[in-house]
């Protein structure tokens, strides 16, 4: 399966890190993957590791879910969330199925019916962590919404 890992990456942080050893894992596996990115400390080590790496631009998303077999589209932060949307819709018109996974991190609990429903609209399967949803029990929620991925 080719999945396109798509994240911006200027930090050097745990979404980075995260991407990385995914980008790792996946390859290992025999998976294809792309990592779309924006230049960050990480940036060499993620390019060597994945398949591709090209900058993270609508375009790019776009180029990178084409082709022949299943792709998904993983993306590591809510700020490209909506070129892959898009990419998804555009997909779906030429009769291309396309997987989109949203790895969504802190998000705010009273976010979660939006969540849920944006989810539902454009066919994302989400896994979300947060901390703030009363009255569930526990320091971290996390919500996994959605499937089949592709």
């Amino acid at each position: 399966m080719k999945i396109a890992l798509i994240s911006p990456l200027p930090n050097l942080g745990g979404t980075e890190k995260q991407v990385l050893a995914l980008t790792r894992l996946l390859t290992a596996k025999g998976h294809r993957v792309e990592v779309l990115g924006s230049p960050g400390p990480l940036t060499n080590d993620i390019a060597t590791a994945a398949n591709a790496y090209r900058p993270l631009t609508a375009t790019n998303i776009f180029r990178s879910a084409m082709g022949k077999g299943r792709v998904l589209l993983h993306c590591q932060m809510a700020r490209c969330l909506p070129q892959a949307v898009l990419t998804k819709l555009l997909l779906r018109m030429r009769g291309r199925q396309t997987g989109l996974l949203w790895h969504a991190r802190g998000i705010k609990g009273w976010t979660y019916p939006w969540v849920i429903v944006l989810c539902r609209v454009f066919g994302i399967v989400v896994i979300a962590n947060c901390r703030d949803l009363p009255p569930l029990s526990g320091p971290v929620v996390l919500l996994v919404h959605g499937g089949p991925l592709v």
